[in-house]
């Protein structure tokens, strides 16, 4: 199960940050989703998922993460997927959501992304 930390910046944008395998019991899905959740509830939308200290991900982890992603678009935010093992490039790759899913090689390019879009929380 993956560890979560957040971290809100000063321009608004949050910070979820993965360590360690993300695989799903009804435990660490509670977890994840609800990371995605509480940015919803709180008005987050802006979020930069740090996905470069997962060491594994099967094919449940990657549904929260998509879940989780869904969740917030309907929201009206976006996420960015910053960092991304090359495993988890495949998986995207795969299922065709790479072309839908922002990913960025790393925080800073992440962060431009946002700045360049002139994303605006309502």
């Amino acid at each position: 199960m993956a560890e979560i930390s957040t971290q809100l910046l000063s321009d608004s944008t949050l910070v979820l940050k993965l360590t360690g395998p993300v695989t799903v019991t009804a435990e660490s899905d509670t977890a994840l989703i609800g990371a995605f959740k509480q940015a919803i509830l709180k008005g987050q939308l802006r979020i930069l998922l740090d996905l470069s200290e997962i060491t594994y991900m099967d094919s449940s982890g990657f549904a929260a993460l998509v879940r989780g992603w869904i969740n917030v678009q309907r929201a009206g935010g976006e996420v960015v997927f910053a960092r991304p093992p090359q495993s988890v490039k495949n998986l995207l790759k795969v299922t065709r959501l790479l072309t839908l899913v922002k990913t960025s090689e790393s925080l800073d390019d992440g962060l431009t992304y946002f700045q360049h879009r002139n994303f605006q929380l309502s």
